[in-house]
């Protein structure tokens, strides 16, 4: 008697032990994928300095606007070096004012520097990847928070590029030159910055040599 139930007991445990081992597999495979899913998850969010760029061509193809014009006039506006690129990139957290342009590393330091600038009464600030200058252009955001946002920033300047050009009679040279300044040597230089900027830093191999 006493051998029948120490043989029942071994197999009982033989039955058991694997079915508790699968499911420690299982969850431990579980907890892996999740890992998995959440470094893929981080890998596939693009860097900072990526972020002024797919606004940028985001906003061109969605405004119809001349490709790569965005993305040089970004450039010009924001750009700044970044090693990690290896290149001159637009950076969203840009703040100008009184003559003097400052990189942020965080959208709240940028926030948290015009809301300093405004309390001292300055109201003539450039902001974000395309520079939207807050005296003439802040209504078109709802808050400071937003007008930093790249897809938001970039959208607004498609659309006043948009009708930068109705005005200009479809002429992409002199909309470019217009979203800086109306006057005509400055829109000049500005126009040949922009110029420098393409061939320097946007233009991918096979592209037209020249913006305009």
């Amino acid at each position: 008697m006493l051998k029948s139930i120490l043989f029942l007991l071994v197999l009982i445990s033989f039955i058991t032990t694997p079915t508790r081992a699968y499911e420690a597999y299982s969850i431990s495979s579980l907890n892996l994928t999740e890992e998995q899913e959440a470094a893929e998850a981080a890998a596939a969010e693009p860097e900072v300095y990526e972020l002024c760029e797919i606004a940028a061509d985001k906003a061109e193809k969605e405004y119809n606007i001349k490709p790569n014009l965005l993305q040089t006039i970004a450039s010009v506006e924001s750009g700044r070096w970044n090693a990690k690129a290896g290149r001159r990139v637009a950076w969203p957290w840009t703040v100008h004012a009184n003559g003097k342009g400052r990189y942020y590393k965080t959208k709240a330091e940028a926030v948290a520097a015009v809301q300093a600038l405004q309390d001292r009464g300055i109201r003539n600030i450039d902001v974000g990847c395309m520079q939207v200058n807050l005296k003439y252009h802040g209504k078109a955001f709802s808050s400071l928070d937003e007008a930093f946002e790249p897809e938001k920033n970039a959208a607004y300047s498609a659309q006043f590029l948009r009708q930068l050009y109705k005005r200009n009679k479809q002429d992409w040279t002199k909309t470019a030159m217009h979203y800086h300044s109306r006057n005509l040597r400055q829109g000049t230089n500005y126009k040949n910055r922009l110029e420098k900027h393409y061939a320097e830093y946007v233009r991918e191999d096979g592209e037209g040599a020249k913006l305009f």
